[in-house]
């Protein structure tokens, strides 16, 4: 018994020992990063078709693809569309690849791309790492895009044997998902089941993706949340409602959620709930969209002006851009008008934001709010406040917000303490822009006890600077040893890239220093070709309407010692002192090439004032100078304590010139010149000077014609939906159309299309703002005639701006520039207009347009017939019919005031 056990007992140990040598688990590893050549590789690459280790065999093909893939020195290139399979004496049970994952010459090189059977793999949040599991002796791979492989590790679990089928295997359950869910996750998931519930089909177009298998780009919404159907077969229909499930697999393509077709993607489990419904885009601002809101969705974004950047467009809302990638062509909008852009939120490239236009309406005019310059911020010292804008500005420097009682923006101002300024802006009719707001802090003044006009530590991110940068983004913030700064460097994902890219600086106010020092903290690397050339300093004029040329600084950078990869960060001082008396910028211009790119980081960047004596500004004149329809009261203003000297004559003022102590009226046409001089040293300003035009209005009965106010009460014409049916079009264009005289207190408007190529009538149109006015276009004419016994004097035609305004008179001169339009005696508003003032009273005029007009009214100014406007022209064909003032025909005219074709002249 004892024997017989102990042989069962060797037996047992025995077979135990043997099988458990066969099944002993064994692992190969491939290291392509270390160890490229081991397996052919080289520096400048090697095409493969297989390699081994181990026992372990791969094999590559390159299918359908037209490159083989390659090995390198550093890495394994396993080119699009290849086929890579993996064989072992073996069962392999599980293939580990790792991947490189940063973006190289804008493709991604990341494991997520690694696909077998059509479905890709398990991938970490990384996405570097993607993981094979199973059991088989060969396994093969393919890929939806290139990915560069530093490693491949395979598990082998014994030898390799029948695999015996279970007889009841448990099936494969699909992952259920929702849009939500899928919107949070970082990384590619296969076959998964996307629940729907009472989703909606919002749009869909025909892929236009390489490769596409002629199926639908299909984008789905549901609580908010949304993600494309990338070219799909499934059948959907926009304005469908869905719900039930859909199988698919999950990836994310530049940054947007898709769901692609696999063997079991079907609508066998979806459910289209009722009929469709009408598909609202989400409403959405631009930022909104650069903050990566709506991805996937179908979004309209209300009331932004396009505007075009090369061959690339952008809608532009509240000083944001997002380009518009694709889609409808949108270059006939880029006009500075209001629009509203519907679109798709399908891209997202180098992490920026990217939307194709579907469609493009009028928006609602806007009144532009105005801009406070600077937008505020800490400064050390006074800084002096400029508001720029169109129409009236008014501001408050209190906290409150302004209204037309609030102050009249008409000069720069100077802010001493902590301030808040707010501003609103109104146009013609007092329509009113939104606030826009600009807070203030005042610290420190310099050693010399003059202003320090700026200042920036780079505390929060770029502060007061702003970016222009190439097609890779170059600056960056940085903490280096606890200190803030902006780097900037052209080595990115481990190449060279060439690129100019500025670091500009707002304005600094110079205007009160006369002498100024930039103290610039920054350290370089040593990788630039020469740092004095590649990383350079820039400064240039700046005023409210445009900028200067930049001039280079000279700036030499601390240098790099010894094999230290940076300089010491030492602080390098510039004169700014043949800018002292001036606003300027301070640009920093980074350049790189393909061969070299070094590192710049800048810590800090201040001005301050050397001292010395005040620069004397020049005085500011209220109102502005101009042409003015009456007598202009004018006010000069200058710093405190400074004493103004005047003239009236054109000639220079000097210390003897007028003493200015309170505002004086302008009565005709005057050139006003002024200084202002320092009792205390006796220095002397710059000469300011603005010229008064004064364009009289001609005494008499005004008609107005309000084409706003409709005093017809005519029913203008509109632009029609574009939904709506062509006859509904066709009545909405027929609407308002002059087709006949019409009189408004006696005076009679005919209007004639008759030598005009347009297609458009003579109209009342009323646009998407609700606003009617009058439209006539190119080589249309509109006739004015006075009623009995009187003549008109002048005419004074007004619109929204002057590029509305096209007209000649009778003798073919275009009609004078703009003028000014008084609503009231106090009352003063900017309105473009213009006038047509006759030698001598007419009867009727006609006037031409050159251009598309709009009109938003009209004054005739009547005055008393002469009887000079009634005498008839004996032969209307004669080329001149010549009368003198007691009705008598003659041959011609000598000196002396005659009636020529009807009209008074003046033969000289």
């Amino acid at each position: 018994m004892k024997k017989t056990y102990s042989f069962r007992l060797f037996l047992t140990v025995l077979f135990a020992a043997m099988f458990g040598f066969m099944s002993a688990e064994s692992v190969v590893t491939f290291d392509f990063e270390n160890n490229g050549t081991a397996y052919g590789g080289s520096s400048a690459g090697v095409e493969v078709t297989s390699f081994s280790q181990d026992g372990v065999t791969v094999a590559v093909d390159k299918a359908s693809s037209t490159t083989q893939s390659k090995m390198y020195a550093n890495g394994f290139r396993f080119y699009k569309s290849n086929e890579m399979t993996i064989s072992a004496s073996g069962n392999i049970t599980k293939i580990e690849f790792t991947a490189l994952s940063t973006p190289i010459s804008g493709k991604y090189y990341t494991a997520n791309y690694l696909t077998y059977n059509g479905a890709a793999l398990t991938t970490e949040s990384n996405a570097a790492t993607a993981t094979w599991t199973g059991s088989s002796t060969s396994v093969k791979f393919s890929n939806s895009n290139q990915v560069r492989l530093l490693k491949m590790v395979v598990t082998i679990d014994g030898e390799a044997g029948p695999v015996t089928p279970d007889p009841d295997p448990d099936p494969v359950v699909a992952e259920e998902v929702t849009i939500a869910s899928l919107n949070t996750l970082t990384a590619n998931k296969a076959n998964v089941n996307l629940k729907l519930t009472n989703a909606q089909v919002v749009y869909s177009a025909p892929c236009t993706a390489k490769n596409n298998n002629g199926g639908n780009d299909v984008y789905i919404r549901e609580d908010g949340k949304a993600i494309i159907f990338f070219d799909t077969k499934l059948a959907f229909n926009v304005g469908d409602v869905l719900s039930g499930t859909i199988a698919g697999d999950f990836s994310y393509y530049y940054g947007i959620p898709e769901m692609k077709d696999n063997t079991s993607s079907n609508l066998d489990n979806v459910t289209v709930v009722g009929e469709a419904v009408d598909v609202v885009p989400t409403p959405a601002t631009v930022e909104e969209i650069l903050a990566l809101n709506h991805v996937a969705d179908y979004v309209i974004l209300n009331n932004v002006t396009i505007t075009a950047e090369g061959t690339n467009y952008y809608a532009n809302q509240n000083g944001k851009k997002v380009q518009l990638y694709k889609g409808i062509d949108v270059s006939g909008y880029a006009n500075g008008q209001n629009y509203n852009v519907t679109a798709v939120f399908n891209n997202i490239y180098q992490g920026r934001a990217e939307i194709a236009p579907i469609a493009v309406q009028e928006g609602v005019y806007i009144v532009p709010a105005p801009v406070i310059t600077p937008n505020g911020g800490t400064f050390n010292g006074p800084v002096e406040v400029t508001i720029s804008g169109s129409g009236l500005i008014f501001y408050t420097t209190d906290g409150s917000d302004p209204d037309l009682d609030s102050e009249e923006y008409t000069a720069p101002f100077t802010v001493s303490e902590n301030t808040v300024v707010k501003a609103i802006a109104y146009d013609t009719d007092f329509e009113a822009s939104e606030i826009v707001t600009a807070e203030f802090t005042i610290t420190q003044s310099s050693a010399s006890g003059y202003p320090l006009p700026f200042d920036e530590e780079f505390d929060n991110g770029a502060g007061s600077f702003s970016l222009q940068e190439g097609e890779v983004a170059i600056w960056s913030t940085t903490v280096f040893n606890g200190d803030k700064g902006m780097r900037a460097s052209g080595y990115i994902n481990q190449a060279n890239v060439e690129s100019e890219a500025w670091l500009i600086s707002p304005a600094i106010d110079l205007t009160n220093v006369q002498g100024a020092t930039m103290t610039v903290k920054d350290e370089v690397s040593k990788h630039f070709s020469n740092a004095d050339e590649e990383a350079t300093v820039w400064v240039r004029e700046v005023s409210a309407v445009a900028a200067g040329d930049w001039v280079q600084l000279p700036f030499s950078h601390p240098a790099v010692e010894g094999t230290n990869t940076y300089s010491a960060v030492t602080p390098v001082q510039v004169s700014l002192n043949d800018f002292a008396g001036k606003s300027v910028q301070v640009g920093f211009k980074y350049t790189s090439t393909s061969s070299s790119a070094g590192t710049w980081v800048i810590f800090g960047v201040s001005v301050a004032d050397n001292g010395g004596s005040i620069v004397m500004t020049a005085p500011t004149f209220t109102p502005a100078a101009g042409t003015y329809d009456d007598d202009v009261e004018v006010t000069i203003a200058a710093a405190d304590g400074m004493v103004i000297r005047y003239t009236l004559a054109g000639s220079e003022p000097t210390v003897d010139s007028q003493l200015y102590e309170e505002p004086f009226v302008i009565t005709e046409t005057t050139t006003v010149k002024a200084i202002a001089v320092n009792p205390t040293d006796g220095a002397i300003s710059p000469v300011a000077s603005a010229t008064y035009t004064i364009d009289r209005k001609v005494a008499g009965d005004v008609v107005n014609i309000d084409f706003v106010n409709n005093p017809w009460n005519m029913s203008p014409s509109y632009t029609a939906a574009e939904d709506a049916s062509d006859e509904e079009k066709q009545a909405a264009n027929d609407q308002g159309n002059f087709t006949a005289p019409v009189v408004w207190n006696g005076v009679t408007l005919t209007f004639d299309a008759s030598n005009s190529s347009s297609n458009g009538k003579p109209r009342l149109f009323t646009g998407s703002n609700g606003e009617t006015t009058l439209r006539f276009y190119r080589d249309q004419t509109m006739k004015f005639e006075a009623p009995a016994g009187k003549a008109i004097g002048q005419i004074i035609f007004y619109a929204k701006t002057a590029n509305n305004i096209a007209l000649t008179d009778e003798s073919g001169q275009q009609l004078s520039a703009p003028a000014m339009k008084f609503r009231a005696p106090a009352e003063e508003i900017s309105k473009v207009s213009k006038k047509w003032t006759p030698t001598t009273p007419v009867l009727s005029e006609t006037f031409t347009a050159t251009a598309t007009n709009q009109l938003t009214e009209v004054e005739v100014v009547l005055v008393d017939a002469t009887g000079i406007q009634n005498v008839q022209v004996e032969n209307e064909s004669a080329n001149r019919a010549v009368f003198d003032l007691q009705g008598r025909r003659v041959q011609q005219a000598s000196k002396g005031l005659y009636i020529i074709n009807g009209k008074q002249a003046l033969a000289k």
